[in-house]
């Protein structure tokens, strides 16, 4: 990130297990946070007490969304909080979209916005200099230990790879 602040919509895969392994200040790296309020509802769901560790980036969920994303949420089969996000940034504009869900993902690279993962997320804070290769190393084999996160072995390889 240079001068221009980057605006960020997170989705609570993210927050959910970034807070499991106890690395929930990365997300500060990524930039201006805002957080739909299903979104920080369904995190807390899942990982109770999290809500007020964000919350200065809850925000209203918008009261309208395009028919190009209407036609979006029902192609990539999308749930709510993964709308509310997709539609914060739609209509206040933002440059990520930070979820676990590869779908959502899909969906959001369709609408062309930049889109990243919890792993993404520890790669950013890493190559942004937060954390260092072994602590974003450290992070990164927590994920399938300490989190609710699916991670594909190989996937956390390529990732493990890329730090080195």
């Amino acid at each position: 990130m240079a001068d221009e602040v980057r605006i960020c919509v997170l989705d609570a895969g993210p927050i959910i297990h970034l807070d499991q392994i106890e690395s929930l200040d990365l997300l500060r790296d990524l930039g201006k946070l805002f957080v739909p309020e299903s979104v920080a509802w369904e995190a807390e769901k899942h990982r109770p007490g999290v809500s007020a560790k964000i919350r200065e980036h809850i925000v209203a969920d918008p009261d309208t969304i395009s028919r190009e994303l209407v036609e979006v949420v029902g192609r990539y089969q999308l749930h709510p909080g993964e709308t509310a996000a997709l539609a914060w940034a739609e209509n206040f504009g933002a440059q990520l979209f930070v979820s676990d869900d590869a779908r959502a993902r899909e969906a959001a690279t369709y609408l062309r916005y930049r889109s990243i993962g919890t792993m993404g997320v520890i790669e950013a804070a890493f190559k942004t200099g937060t954390l260092s290769r072994d602590a974003a190393i450290e992070r990164l084999k927590l994920l399938p230990v300490r989190s609710t996160l699916f991670v594909k072995p190989a996937l956390l390889a390529i990732v493990l790879e890329r730090l080195r």
